[in-house]
């Protein structure tokens, strides 16, 4: 990871981690980013690189060859939610989604520390090969648009109802 110290081409390494094969997202009007690796979530403050804030998922044991692994995230307009897709990278780029983890903070404390909120098996559901994409309802925080092979599923994760 690196960072521009003035305007020219030279380049500054901030933090010396391998980061290949992570997910980022930035949190907009909270001053840091998130990156999700190896099971874990890291919140990174923009300003000083530090890590801020460590969530560890548990991925638990795959049951075939293929890891479990983290497939995608989101976070909702206000950033108080966090949405995390956990599944296995099949042959053909296909995924397989298990379980959606939905991490939460107080968005009225700058400083708050995301908690786990929801663990969702998404076999129940009936949701496991759909899209690793998925975005939350800017009207009501507590709903997931899930696209499906013919459909687009609107998801209550609260009431884990669809």
């Amino acid at each position: 990871m690196c960072c521009r110290k003035l305007n020219h081409d030279f380049k500054i390494i901030v933090n010396r981690e391998n980061f290949e094969n992570s997910i980022g997202i930035n949190l907009v009007n909270s001053e840091g980013f998130i990156i999700a690796r190896n099971g874990k979530i890291l919140l990174f403050n923009d300003q000083t690189y530090l890590v801020k804030d460590k969530i560890d998922l548990k991925l638990g044991d795959s049951d075939t060859r293929e890891p479990m692994e983290i497939l995608s995230m989101n976070t909702s307009a206000d950033n108080q939610y966090i949405g995390i897709f956990i599944g296995k990278q099949l042959i053909k780029d296909e995924e397989l989604i298990l379980r959606l983890v939905i991490l939460e903070r107080d968005i009225e404390d700058p400083n708050s520390k995301f908690y786990l909120l929801k663990d969702i098996d998404m076999a129940k559901h009936s949701l496991q090969t759909c899209c690793k994409q998925f975005f939350f309802d800017n009207l009501n925080q507590y709903n997931l648009f899930i696209v499906g092979f013919n459909t687009i599923v609107n998801f209550d994760f609260m009431n884990e109802q669809k």
